[in-house]
This record gives C-alpha cells, structure tokens and sequence, in this order.
C-alpha cells in the first residue's frame, strides 16, 4: 500500500464515530505518515484549498504539537479555526505566531 494511501485511510478511520475516542492518534498518525509523503503542511494546504476547515484544523493542530515553535503552522491553524468558528482557539493560535514571528503581521 502506498504512504500516501494509508494516511488517508487513517484520516478516514478518524472520522468515523466508532473510532471517536481516538481520533486524535489516527489523525497524528496520518499526519506522520504523509509528512513522510509530502509534507503536513502541504496536506493541511489541500485540505484548506478544498474547504475542509476541520480537517485542516485537525492536521494542523497535530502538526503545531509537533512543531511547536512553527509559526507559520500556528498562523494557519489560526486561519482555520476562525474559519469553523471557534474564534478564541484562533485568537490564541494567531497570538502564538505572532509571538514566534512579528514579522508575520504585516499592515
């Protein structure tokens, strides 16, 4: 089974009700291995070109808690978030970037 192939099936195992509890390990799990593929962050940006807000949000969140001092990660999870709605999880998400990187905030 190809890499790329398995994350997703990962990312479709999460969804499913039965598999709730841990969705959280399938979805970092699917994270890790289509970061061996092509990148979290390259899969977070299809997501998000797709409109998938939660799901980018999901891989989005895995990836900041792996890379905790990315920036750019925290920015776009901050983007998704606001984008589903859950405005103080973006507000804090955004405020971590910036503190990583002001440069991020341009007027």
């Amino acid at each position: 089974m190809e890499i790329r192939e398995l994350a997703k099936r990962l990312t479709r195992l999460a969804r499913q009700d039965r598999f709730r509890s841990h969705s959280a390990l399938l979805l970092v799990g699917a994270l890790l291995i289509a970061g061996c593929a092509a990148g979290g962050s390259q899969v977070a940006d299809r997501a998000m070109k797709r409109g998938d807000w939660d799901g980018a949000t999901q891989l989005l969140h895995a990836e900041a808690l792996t890379d905790p001092d990315n920036a750019k990660v925290w920015a776009r999870l901050g983007e998704c978030q606001f984008q589903t709605g859950a405005y103080d999880d973006a507000r804090e998400s955004l405020s971590k970037a910036l503190s990583l990187n002001p440069s991020l905030y341009t007027a």
